[in-house]
């Protein structure tokens, strides 16, 4: 397929001349396939991330470090197409048991370039984690590029419309359970 140039206004935005259904389609491919890449090079980081969060907590001496599985479903449709959608939240990113059998549970944030905000949380994550801190260990562990921060659960100071920065999270790093 001929790549479609797309006149731009001075400022970046799209400049919006009347386009034909085939030049529309090619601008929606476009625009989703940018799109695409991004989530899947953040996508990516995260994963890596997830690495490197299992193998501090091994560290810290947890054991049985393991990813945690969205369920995913697949189901046919009446015209034939299958669709697939993610069937429930998780509880967390990782999970691991303590020598004494107490069970870990960890969230896993990788942002290398800023301060971790309350708003990476998405919005079922504070309480996953606050239910199972009451009869479990409940971490979350912040990757970053000045290190890997193991943070227990609840965070002292972090809540709505707060931060963490590298700074603090450096004071807040548990180095034993």
């Amino acid at each position: 397929m001929r790549p479609m140039r797309i006149p731009t206004h001075p400022a970046g935005r799209i400049f919006a001349p009347l386009f034909t259904p085939l030049a529309k389609s090619r601008l929606r491919m476009r625009y989703s396939s940018e799109q695409s890449r991004r989530m899947g090079l953040n996508k990516k980081r995260g994963n890596a991330g997830e690495q490197q969060a299992a193998a501090a907590l091994r560290r810290l001496g947890i054991l049985m470090v393991e990813e945690i599985g969205t369920p995913f479903v697949i189901t046919k449709t009446k015209n034939g197409w299958f669709q697939g959608y993610w069937k429930d939240k998780v509880s967390g990113d990782l999970i691991g048991h303590t020598q004494d059998g107490v069970k870990v549970l960890a969230e896993v944030k990788t942002i290398m370039d800023r301060n971790l905000r309350w708003s990476d949380l998405d919005h079922h994550q504070p309480g996953r984690l606050d239910e199972n801190a009451e009869c479990a260990i409940s971490l979350l562990v912040w990757v970053h590029d000045s290190g890997i921060h193991v943070l227990r659960w609840p965070v002292p100071g972090f809540g709505k419309g707060t931060g963490i920065t590298p700074e603090q999270a450096k004071k807040l790093n548990i180095n034993k359970l």
